[in-house]
C-alpha cells in the first residue's frame, strides 16, 4: 500500500474564463477572456486601456472552459449577443461601439519579457564572438601603436600599425592552448608570419 505525499499537489488543468466590465450605470463596457487569473487581466486593462477610467465594477463568469477554442467561441457569441461598448472585434453590428486606442503597456513584475531566440548555433555564436573580439583588438592596437609612434616621433612605416594590431589579435587566443610547447609554437609561427608580412609589404 503506497502512501501519498500531502505536500505534492497534482497538476491542475488549465481553464479559461470570461469577464465583463461595467460603468457606473451598469452599461456593459467590455467582454474579455483569459486563461490566467482574471485579476491579472483587470490590472493590465487598468494600465493599458484608454477607457479604463469608465470601469466601475467587473464580474467573472462562473462558467469555465477547458479549451481555448471553446473559450474563443463563447467570447465571440457573448460579444455579438450583448454588444459591449469597447469590444471592436466581433462587434460590427453594434452602432454604439467606440474604439479607444491603448495608452500604454503593462508587464507583470514577476514576468520576464519575451526574448527572441538567436538563430545561430552555439558554434557559430562562438565564432562570431571571436571575430568581434579579434576586430576590436586589431583596431585598438593599431590606434595605440599609431598614437605611440606620433607621440615619440619614431616615424615607423605606415604598414606597421595594422600589422602590429594583427599580431596582437592573433596572439591573444594562444593563451587558451593548454600545452606550453604548443603555445610557444603557435606564438612563434604567428610572430614569424607577421614579420614576413611586414617585410613583404615594404
Amino acid at each position: 500500500m503506497t502512501r501519498s505525499n500531502p505536500r505534492v499537489q497534482p497538476p491542475t488543468a488549465k481553464v479559461w474564463r470570461l469577464y465583463r466590465f461595467y460603468d457606473t450605470d451598469s452599461a456593459l463596457l467590455y467582454i474579455g477572456q483569459t486563461g490566467r487569473e482574471p485579476l491579472a487581466r483587470l490590472i493590465e486593462h487598468l494600465h493599458e486601456q484608454g477607457w479604463a477610467g469608465e470601469i466601475a465594477r467587473w464580474e467573472v463568469d462562473p462558467r469555465v472552459w477547458h479549451s481555448e477554442d471553446e473559450m474563443l467561441a463563447a467570447e465571440e457569441a457573448a460579444i455579438r449577443a450583448e454588444r459591449p461598448r469597447h469590444n471592436w472585434q466581433h462587434n460590427e453590428g453594434n452602432p454604439h461601439r467606440v474604439y479607444v486606442p491603448k495608452v500604454g503597456s503593462y508587464r507583470h513584475p514577476g514576468r520576464r519579457p519575451a526574448t527572441t531566440a538567436s538563430r545561430l548555433s552555439p558554434r557559430w555564436r562562438r565564432r562570431r564572438n571571436w571575430a568581434a573580439g579579434f576586430a576590436g583588438v586589431w583596431v585598438a592596437v593599431t590606434l595605440l601603436t599609431w598614437w605611440a609612434d606620433t607621440t615619440v616621433a619614431v616615424n615607423a612605416p605606415g604598414r606597421t600599425y595594422p600589422i602590429a594590431g594583427l599580431l596582437a589579435g592573433a596572439l591573444i587566443p594562444t593563451w587558451r592552448i593548454r600545452r606550453q610547447r604548443d603555445r610557444r609554437a603557435a606564438v612563434a609561427v604567428i610572430t614569424v608570419a607577421c614579420t614576413l608580412l611586414w617585410l613583404a609589404t615594404g
